[in-house]
C-alpha cells in the first residue's frame, strides 16, 4: 500500500507528473506571454506617439496571457505599457518669478538639476529687467512669469503657474533659451515689471512682442523726451542715476554688515562732487570771473582788503585739503601764489609781508607732510593686502595730486619761487612722494 501511494505520489508531483507538466507549460507560456506583451505594449505607444513603459508591459502581458492565451498577452502588454508610462515621472522644473529680488523666484519639478536650471534662467529674465529699469532711468515692479524646463525643451507659463504642458498653456521654445528668456521678459513688462518711467516709454516698451524691436523704440521715444526736456530733464536723468547707485550702495552696506553711515557719508560727498561738476560745466567760466572780481586780479578794493578776501578762501581750500578732496591742493596752491602777490603789494618788505611768506610756506609743507603720511600708512596697511593694486591706484591719485601742488609753488615768478624755496634749497622735494609697490 505504501508503495502504492508513492507511485501515485510521483505520477503527480514528480519530475514528469501531471503537475509539473502543467506548471512548466503555464510558466512557459507566462514567460513567452511577457515577451510578446513587452514587444506589443512598445508597438502601441510608439504608434500612439504616447511615452510607455516596457516592465509595464511585460507584466500585463504576463497576465494577460494567463487570462486569455496569446491575444491577451498582447492587449495585456498594450495596456500595461501605457499605464507603466503615466506612472512614471516626467522630468521637468519651472521657477516663478515675481520681481526684481533673489527672494522673488521660487522653484518647483521633478528634478533637483532641472529647478536649479531653472532658477538660472530666472535670474537671467530679472537681469534682463533690470539692465532696461536702468537704461530708461526706471525700477523692476512687480510681476508674475514662469520660466522652465520639460524634458529638454525650455518653456515659460506667461500666469506664472509654474506649468510646463504645452496644452496646459505653456509656450513650448524647443532648444531655444535666449527665445524662452526674452519671451519671459516681454511678458514681464506687460504685466508691469518695469515702473517709474514715462506713459510714452512704457507704451513704447510694449510696442512689440519682440524685445528687441521693443526696447529700439522705447530708445527713440526717451531720445525725443530729452530733447523736449532740455538741460531741466538731463540734469533730472542724471540726479535720477546716481540716486539709484546710490540706494544699492545702502542696500549692499546692510545687508553685508557694512558700516551704513559711512557709506551715507561717502554717497553725500559723492552728490556734492556731481552738483560741483554740473556747476562747473554749465557755469564754470562764470564762477572763474567772480572769484578774480572778488579776490583775484580783477579787485577793486585795497590790496589788504584782497589779500582779506583771499585768506577766506584760503580757509576752505585748506579744509578741503585735509578732507582729501580732489583737486583742493591745485586750487590751495592757486590761491597761496595770489596772497604772496598780495602781501608784498600791500605790506613790501614789512614784517607782515614776511609772516605771510612764512605762512604759505608751512602751510604748504603741511599739506604735503600729511599727504606723504596718508600713502605712507595706506602703503604700510597694504604691503600684505592681497588687494595691493588697488592700494596702488588709491596711491598714484595722491601722488597725482600733491606733484600739482609742488609743480604749481616751484613755477612761481623767478622771485617769489626763490623766496619760497629759501635761496637755493628746495623745501618741496617731489622725490619724497615716490610710489610704494
Amino acid at each position: 500500500m505504501k508503495g502504492d501511494f508513492r507511485d501515485i505520489f510521483s505520477d503527480i508531483f514528480g519530475d514528469k507528473g501531471i503537475f509539473s507538466k502543467s506548471l512548466g507549460k503555464t510558466l512557459g507560456g507566462l514567460a513567452a506571454g511577457a515577451q510578446t506583451g513587452a514587444t506589443a505594449g512598445s508597438l502601441v505607444t510608439g504608434i500612439l506617439g504616447v511615452k510607455g513603459s516596457s516592465t509595464g508591459g511585460a507584466v500585463g502581458g504576463a497576465i494577460g496571457s494567463a487570462i486569455a492565451g496569446p491575444l491577451g498577452s498582447i492587449v495585456g502588454g498594450a495596456l500595461g505599457s501605457i499605464a507603466g508610462g503615466l506612472l512614471k515621472s516626467t522630468p521637468k522644473a519651472s521657477a516663478t518669478i515675481t520681481g526684481g529680488k533673489e527672494e522673488d523666484v521660487s522653484a518647483s519639478g521633478t528634478s533637483d538639476s532641472l529647478k536649479k536650471a531653472s532658477i538660472g534662467l530666472a535670474s537671467s529674465v530679472q537681469d534682463t529687467l533690470a539692465q532696461i529699469a536702468e537704461q530708461f532711468g526706471g525700477e523692476v515692479g512687480k510681476f508674475a512669469v514662469s520660466i522652465g524646463i520639460r524634458h529638454d525643451d525650455y518653456r515659460v507659463d506667461p500666469t506664472g503657474s509654474g506649468k510646463t504642458k504645452k496644452k496646459k498653456g505653456a509656450i513650448d521654445f524647443d532648444d531655444d533659451q535666449a527665445g524662452a528668456i526674452a519671451y519671459a521678459v516681454m511678458d514681464a513688462i506687460t504685466d508691469g515689471g518695469i515702473t517709474g518711467v514715462s506713459a510714452a516709454v512704457q507704451k513704447a516698451l510694449r510696442s512689440s512682442k519682440d524685445l528687441e524691436d521693443a526696447m529700439e523704440e522705447a530708445l527713440k521715444v526717451k531720445e525725443i523726451e530729452q530733447i523736449l526736456g532740455g538741460l531741466g530733464g538731463e540734469l533730472e536723468a542724471q540726479f535720477k542715476a546716481f540716486q539709484r547707485q546710490a540706494s544699492e550702495r545702502v542696500r549692499i552696506a546692510t545687508e553685508y554688515g557694512f558700516d551704513v553711515v559711512a557709506i551715507e557719508k561717502k554717497n553725500a560727498e559723492d552728490r556734492a562732487a556731481l552738483i560741483e561738476s554740473l556747476l562747473e560745466k554749465q557755469v564754470g567760466g562764470l564762477k572763474r570771473l567772480v572769484e578774480e572780481l572778488t579776490f583775484g586780479s580783477l579787485f577793486e578794493g585795497s590790496a589788504i582788503e584782497q589779500r582779506d578776501a583771499l585768506m577766506a578762501q584760503i580757509a576752505q581750500a585748506q579744509a578741503d585739503v585735509d578732507a582729501g578732496k580732489d583737486g583742493a591742493a591745485d586750487k590751495l596752491a592757486q590761491l597761496f601764489e595770489k596772497l604772496y602777490a598780495v602781501s608784498e603789494e600791500a605790506y613790501g618788505s614789512t614784517g607782515q609781508f614776511a609772516a605771510d611768506r612764512s605762512m604759505i610756506l608751512n602751510q604748504a609743507q603741511a599739506a604735503i607732510d600729511a599727504a606723504q603720511e596718508r600713502i605712507t600708512a595706506a602703503s604700510n596697511a597694504g604691503a600684505s593686502d592681497p588687494a595691493l593694486a588697488a592700494t596702488n591706484q588709491a596711491l598714484d591719485e595722491n601722488n597725482d595730486q600733491n606733484a600739482r601742488l609742488i609743480s604749481l609753488v616751484q613755477t612761481l615768478p623767478a622771485e617769489i619761487a626763490s623766496r619760497l624755496t629759501g635761496g637755493g634749497s628746495t623745501l618741496l622735494n617731489a622725490a619724497a612722494l615716490a610710489r610704494t609697490s
